[in-house]
Parts: structure tokens; C-alpha cells; sequence
């Protein structure tokens, strides 16, 4: 296809789903209701008082610490200056200053309940989960697909400025004691957990989120080796003498090798930004299992979703199925009502 070739988009949908979702909308409002009274553990280790967090005091400069006093958090200091920074200081946090923002989407926070329920089947053990994180590896993909899909088709390259979205990448169990998790990190979720304690019940089980930034997809990991080149069979090749198809052969695994060289630099790159960032902002969330949602695992294994193309479909309820769902609901709000779209460079 020539290049600047315009690419016809054919896009479907439904008033009745459009009106649906929207109505899953929260209000600017109710989000900011929902982060503000979300349960937040001071973060000095001896303290650990279990608050709302609009009436905790946040660290000035990295905004992702809270404290339930002053004297708590000159007491942290000497161990939390270690890791302070500036939020917002880096472009590889992105991720996870929007995965801070969608718990204020009561949606999104019951996807991401149903996946740490199906992850350890808490309907039939409540207990399952005990000890455990549910890792969230966040990333952010292109918002408009179909414009990044036409740009590629018509052999434009990537627009480096487009918007981007939260993308949850994958979800996997961790355990509290993994050597990956930050001892801060482990503390805080313990600490929430024992003051949560008294409140919660078999049918409402405790679940703790562990949001990290993705140092790149294991699918998407370079190969070991170089790839061997492919040989060209057509009549311009065949007629080649055998020393100018050696040196053809020469040319094209030289170039093989310094394509793999530069995926596998960008690919460690990437992983070594990410093990960073993680160890400074990434942040956990725990929440309470609602009894109507372990009931509902209880009635039935399906989510019926309906598509606009497809109709009413009966989808398994698995966290990868959530995961999708999830990153479903964030794309469709193409108005950014909850304000988990932005520009890479802004």
C-alpha cells in the first residue's frame, strides 16, 4: 500500500451500550469521594494506624506516602528519603499515576476484585488469598486504535505524541515474602490488612492489589539468539554468483544480528526503568470482597457481555477475562471522564 494511502475504518456500535456504559460513569465528584475514603495504613512501621485517606498527610514531594501525623512522618523520614522523588518525575510512572486514578471508578474496582476472586477462588476459601498480593502490571497502549491501525496500514510511522491509555497488562498471585516486593511494600499491606481485620467476614474476604509498571511482557522478549535471515529464491537472486550470494548472506546476518542487539538493549533498558520505578512508587490497594460478589461466583462461573458486533456473550469469569474487561471500560471512554487518558509528553 503507497504511502499517505487514506484507510476506510468501519466502526460499530449501540445507543443501548453507549447509554449503558456512560451510566457506569462515576462523577468527578464521586471519584474524588471514593480515593478520598479509601483505607490508607500511616506509613511509619511503628505506627501503622489504619485511617480514610483524605485525613491522612501525604509527602509533599512524592504524593504516594501518608502519614496519620507529623511526628509519624519525621519519624519515616531517615528510611523514606531513600526513595523520594518528585512524582511525576519520570514518564515510565505514567502507568501507575493512572492506575492510582481508576480506583476512584467503582467499575474498575469491582474488575479488579474479580480477578484477585477468580485468581484464588475466595468463594470457595476465603482464605485462599492470605499472605498474598495480586500483582497488577500496568502499562499504556495507544487510546485511538483504529487511527494508530490506519497510520500503520497506510505506512505511516508510530505518532510518539498520540494519547495513551491504562492498560493492565497481566495479573499474577505474588506472595508477601517474594524477594521482588519492596519491604515497604509487604509492611503497608500488612499493616492494612490487621487493621482491616475485625470488619471482614468469610463472605467478604480481604484482597490486596500490588500495582507495578511493566518492564516488558515475557511474549514479547527478544529470542535468544539472532534469527537466521530469510533467503530469497527469486530470479534476481538465482542469478547471483556464489561469492556475491555469500556476501548477500554476510549482509543480511549483519543486519539480523544488530536488529537483535537493539530489541535486546531497548528490552533490558525498559526492564531496569520499570525495576526502578517499582521499587520506589509502586503502590498497593486493599479492598474488602463485596458478599454479593462472592455470591455471584457462587451462582454462576459467566459474564454475559454484550458486543456490539456479537450480541449477548456468555464469557468465562477468569482474571485474564476481567483483565479485559478492565482495559475494555477504560477504552471506551473516549471523553476521559475518568481521567485515565493522557499524553505521553506532555
Amino acid at each position: 500500500m503507497a504511502e499517505g494511502t487514506k484507510v476506510q475504518q468501519i466502526l460499530t456500535t449501540t445507543p443501548e451500550i453507549r447509554e449503558s456504559f456512560e451510566r457506569e460513569l462515576p462523577s468527578r465528584k464521586a471519584r474524588k469521594e471514593n480515593i478520598a475514603n479509601m483505607p490508607e495504613a500511616c506509613h511509619n512501621p511503628r505506627c501503622g494506624q489504619l485511617q480514610a485517606r483524605a485525613t491522612l498527610k501525604t509527602c509533599s514531594q512524592c504524593k504516594s506516602v501518608y502519614y496519620c501525623s507529623e511526628k509519624c512522618q519525621k519519624e519515616n523520614w531517615k528510611d523514606h528519603k531513600k526513595r523520594c522523588s518528585p512524582a511525576g518525575e519520570s514518564p515510565a510512572e505514567l502507568p501507575l499515576r493512572l492506575a492510582r486514578r481508576s480506583l476512584g471508578t467503582e467499575r474498575l474496582v469491582d474488575y479488579l476484585t474479580y480477578m484477585a476472586l477468580t485468581t484464588w477462588d475466595l468463594h470457595k476459601d476465603h482464605n485462599a488469598g492470605n499472605g498474598q498480593l495480586l500483582e497488577v502490571v500496568c502499562d499504556v497502549q495507544v487510546a485511538d486504535i483504529m487511527a494508530h491501525l490506519s497510520r500503520a496500514l497506510s505506512g505511516q510511522g508510530e505518532d510518539e505524541n498520540a494519547q495513551v491509555c491504562l492498560n493492565i497488562e497481566q495479573v499474577r498471585p505474588v506472595s508477601l515474602d517474594d524477594p521482588r516486593v519492596p519491604e515497604h511494600i509487604s509492611r503497608t499491606a500488612r499493616d492494612v490488612c490487621r487493621g482491616m481485620a475485625r470488619v471482614h467476614t468469610p463472605n467478604t474476604p480481604l484482597v490486596t492489589f500490588w500495582f507495578t509498571v511493566s518492564g516488558g511482557h515475557p511474549d514479547a522478549a527478544p529470542p535468544s539468539r539472532p534469527r537466521s535471515p530469510y533467503e530469497s529464491d527469486n530470479e534476481e537472486a538465482r542469478a547471483r554468483t556464489a561469492e556475491q550470494k555469500d556476501a548477500r548472506r554476510k549482509e543480511k546476518q549483519d543486519e539480523a544480528r544488530k536488529n537483535w542487539e537493539r530489541q535486546c538493549a531497548e528490552y533490558k533498558s525498559k526492564a531496569e526503568i520499570a525495576a526502578t520505578v517499582n521499587a520506589r512508587k509502586s503502590f498497593t490497594h486493599t479492598a474488602m470482597v463485596q458478599a454479593w460478589q462472592t455470591q455471584n461466583a457462587r451462582d454462576r462461573s459467566y459474564e454475559i457481555v454484550v458486543s456490539a458486533t456479537f450480541g449477548s456473550i456468555k464469557e468465562e469469569r477468569t482474571p485474564d477475562s476481567m483483565r479485559q474487561q478492565f482495559n475494555n471500560f477504560v477504552r471506551m471512554d473516549k471523553k476521559n471522564i475518568t481521567r485515565l487518558r493522557a499524553y505521553p509528553n506532555p
